[in-house]
């Protein structure tokens, strides 16, 4: 039986979704691309170069995906961007933030929305009232974020304020969202 070349009719469907232990060697291959691009100064958190910082970057990753909160946009199998976020608790307070471990998009997708889907289910996640898959009440997180782009730093200092965060002096910090948002004018009488 001859294999077909035609290219299968199925919509290509770019998903946000949370991360899995199948995702590893995705997330892995995804930044150790981003690791190459350390001589730009958008890789982030630092790693050693050549095989030992690939092979940390893989523990690293390893490690997080059991007690970290991570999204993925996945393009029919294929991951095309991720964000990491550890949870902590402010040194100074019993508040609990969402403090990012990487945020990642393959350069040839950064001019699209993806960026700004991971940074949605990041946030939509923090200010849930109960975590997604065991429906247990859960505290609404702030959400910190030290972004590193090189020499785009305007590019991300809009970016991070259009979405609604504040430069706190390296970092970029969202308070947790409690409540509806009310943007009509009905409530005013």
């Amino acid at each position: 039986m001859a294999k077909s070349n035609q290219k299968s009719d199925e919509p290509r469907t770019l998903v946000i979704r949370r991360a899995t232990a199948y995702d590893v060697v995705n997330l892995a291959k995804m930044l150790i691309a981003g690791l190459e691009e350390q001589a730009q100064g958008i890789w982030y958190p630092r790693v050693p170069e050549g095989d030992r910082g690939k092979m940390m970057s893989v523990k690293y990753i390893i490690d997080l995906v059991d007690r970290a909160v991570i999204f993925v946009a996945d393009l029919n199998g294929r991951l095309l961007g991720c964000i990491g976020c550890s949870v902590d608790r402010y040194p100074w307070s019993d508040d609990w933030m969402l403090s990012n471990e990487w945020f990642y998009v393959l350069e040839k997708f950064r001019d699209s929305d993806i960026a700004v889907a991971l940074l949605q289910a990041m946030q939509d996640f923090a200010d849930a009232d109960e975590l997604p898959i065991t429906g247990e009440g859960k505290p609404r997180f702030a959400i910190m974020l030290g972004i590193v782009s090189g020499k785009q730093t305007g590019v991300k200092n809009r970016f991070m304020e259009m979405q609604g965060y504040v430069n706190g002096g390296g970092n970029y910090v969202r308070a947790p969202q409690y409540g509806p948002q009310q943007n009509d004018d009905s409530s005013r009488a």
